[in-house]
C-alpha cells in the first residue's frame, strides 16, 4: 500500500509519461524537450527532474512497469502444467494490449530501448518459475538462453504490432510453436 507521497510521486510520473505519448504522437521523438512534457503534463520542470534524470528514463519508466505487469501475470500461471503454447500465447496477448503504445515506440525508434531493458529486466525470470522446459542452473547459459529468447521474441513483436491490423496472439503464438517444434 502506497503513503500519500508515494501516490502522488506515482500519479506525476504517470503524468509525466502520458504527457510524453501525447507528444509522441504528434511529433518527432528528438525534437521533444523536457519543458514540452512538463507543459503538457501540468508539471513543473523540478518535479521531472525529482523522478527523471532526462527523457530518456521515461522509456526505462515504461520498460520497468511493464516488465513489473508481465511478471506479475506470469506469477498467475502453473508453469508446471501450462502448455508452452499458451506461455507463448499469454505473453502476445499481454503485449496486445500494448499495441498502440508499442506501435508508437516502433515508429519513433525507440523499441530497440524497451527491448534491451526486458532483455536486462527479464534475465531473472527463469529462475523465477519451476517449468518442464527449464535446461540449466548455470547462470552464464541462462543469461544466453533468455537474451536469445526475448530478443527473438521481441523481434517479434516488432514485426507483428507495427501492422496496421496485426494478426491476432493466438495466430502468432501458434506459428512460433509450430516454427520451433523440431
Amino acid at each position: 500500500m502506497l503513503n500519500g507521497k508515494q501516490r502522488q510521486a506515482a500519479q506525476s510520473c504517470l503524468w509525466i509519461w502520458e504527457a510524453l505519448v501525447k507528444l509522441l504522437q504528434e511529433q518527432d521523438y528528438q525534437t521533444i524537450k523536457v519543458a514540452d512534457i512538463c507543459q503538457e503534463a501540468g508539471l513543473s520542470r523540478r518535479t521531472f527532474y525529482r523522478y527523471f534524470d532526462h527523457k530518456d528514463d521515461l522509456i526505462d519508466y515504461y520498460c520497468h512497469n511493464k516488465t513489473q505487469d508481465y511478471i506479475t501475470e506470469c506469477q498467475k500461471i502453473d508453469m508446471v502444467h501450462t502448455p508452452f503454447e499458451e506461455i507463448w500465447q499469454r505473453f502476445f496477448e499481454f503485449w496486445w494490449q500494448e499495441r498502440d503504445i508499442v506501435r508508437l515506440l516502433i515508429e519513433q525508434q525507440l523499441f530497440y530501448r524497451v527491448s534491451l531493458q526486458m532483455t536486462q529486466q527479464l534475465s531473472g525470470v527463469y529462475t523465477m518459475f519451476d517449468a518442464p522446459w527449464h535446461l540449466t542452473e548455470n547462470q552464464e547459459e541462462i543469461d544466453y538462453i533468455m537474451s536469445f529468447s526475448i530478443g527473438g521474441l521481441f523481434n517479434v513483436l516488432n514485426k507483428w504490432l507495427v501492422k496496421a491490423q496485426p494478426e491476432s496472439p493466438e495466430k502468432v503464438a501458434r506459428t512460433l510453436i509450430h516454427a520451433t517444434q523440431f
